[in-house]
């Protein structure tokens, strides 16, 4: 299966995934201390990119063993350095299945988006468990972009995960999907906040870079429209005016393995 993170691996990247990591960082540790199992012998975390959520799981959940699965070898080498505990594997989330088999706790935050089957994930990942374990998912399920230009960047990126089959708002259906065999739903909560605007707009626009060179991308609105998205991003991000916040709705959804009747 294609894991390739669609936003690209190189410095910038990096940089804007640390902007996200400091912003979404007390709604996923929050999610780790009210659903993740005490006293986990064996936790992994999936698309673990540069190592954010995987301290945060080390800061919470003070795993036994721990370990992180990223395709990208340069984000492993800053998680490496990161979080110096835990060992990291350069492989894929979904078919290198021996890194996490067994274990009491599967974690990933945003990558369904860059699934191109999200339930045949879902349903592996949930069939490697240990018979204690349990899979936490963190998705985004809505943005409610408020000002015009955050809606036109949404509307482009939205545009180029579908053009690879791949949907941008996953939390829409996992709160509809399916227990995968074997498991019961435990956690399943629609959590919203807002973001600063300012923010918003500069974890955006550090993102524009990444994907603007793509075939689709130029084809479909062409240089002149994304020089236009990136200005209007900067003037957001540069203001200190106080400008109404967007809302974010993430999906944060549980499962545990069942255990057997008798």
């Amino acid at each position: 299966m294609n894991t390739r993170y669609q936003f690209g691996d190189g410095d910038l990247a990096s940089r804007r995934l640390a902007l996200l990591a400091e912003t979404f960082r007390p709604t996923t540790e929050r999610f780790l201390r009210e659903a993740g199992p005490a006293g986990v012998g064996r936790a992994v975390d999936l698309g673990c990119g540069p190592g954010y959520t995987t301290a945060s799981i080390m800061r919470v959940l003070s795993p036994q063993n721990l370990a992180g699965v990223d395709a990208s070898a340069a984000f492993l080498d800053e998680a490496r350095r990161r979080v110096p505990t835990a060992r990291f594997i350069e492989g894929d989330v979904v078919e290198d299945l021996a890194v996490y088999q067994g274990a009491g706790l599967v974690f990933a935050r945003y990558l369904l988006s860059h699934l191109p089957d999200g339930e045949q994930a879902i349903r592996l990942w949930a069939d490697r468990l240990g018979g204690d374990g349990v899979l936490l998912l963190e998705e985004l399920e809505a943005i409610e972009p408020v000002h015009a230009p955050f809606a036109e960047y949404l509307g482009v990126v939205e545009a180029l995960l579908a053009d690879h089959g791949m949907p941008l708002y996953v939390g829409r259906d996992l709160a509809e999907s399916p227990d995968p065999p074997g498991c019961e739903r435990f956690f399943d909560r629609a959590l919203r906040f807002e973001v600063e605007a300012s923010r918003a707009a500069q974890m955006f626009r550090m993102n524009v870079p990444n994907w603007r060179r793509r075939p689709f991308i130029e084809s479909r609105y062409g240089t002149s429209a994304i020089d236009g998205l990136i200005e209007r991003l900067n003037g957001f991000a540069e203001s200190s005016a106080a400008r109404e916040n967007p809302r974010w709705t993430l999906r944060q959804i549980g499962w545990r393995k069942r255990t057997p009747a008798g």
